[in-house]
């Protein structure tokens, strides 16, 4: 259980820092292949039809990534949830609010609002 406890608290931290802004890729570059079912806390956050950011499904309504992801409108922002390609999600969630809680190196961190739930299944479940 602390292994998959110190995965999680590590691809929590890597979602944070990395900052994927790519156009129409699929995949991180340089990645491994992974299943959605393996981490079905993990989103990808579009704006403009593009992956923007990655975060973490914290509650029904609540998505944890980084203060850096939020600067721009949060009307542009979308949330797809439940797959392992953010091209083809199983839902998707318009950001509606946000809590930012600082914007510098020490404490880059925000939380999405989404307008309606996840439904929480393999694909889609909050981090533990």
């Amino acid at each position: 259980m602390t292994n998959y406890k110190n995965s999680s608290i590590l691809l929590l931290i890597i979602s944070i820092i990395i900052n994927a802004q790519v156009s129409t890729q699929e995949y991180i570059i340089g990645g491994l292949s992974s299943n959605i079912v393996d981490y079905p806390y993990q989103v990808a956050i579009v704006q403009n039809e593009q992956l923007w950011c990655s975060g973490s499904i914290l509650s029904l309504h609540k998505v944890l990534t980084s203060a850096n992801c939020v600067i721009s409108s949060i009307s542009r922002l979308k949330v797809h949830a439940g797959t392992s390609f953010w091209t083809r999600p199983r839902s998707v969630h318009n950001v509606v609010n946000y809590i930012m809680h600082g914007f510098d190196e020490s404490t880059d961190l925000a939380i999405l609002v989404v307008d309606e739930p996840f439904i929480f299944d393999m694909t889609r479940h909050p981090i533990k």
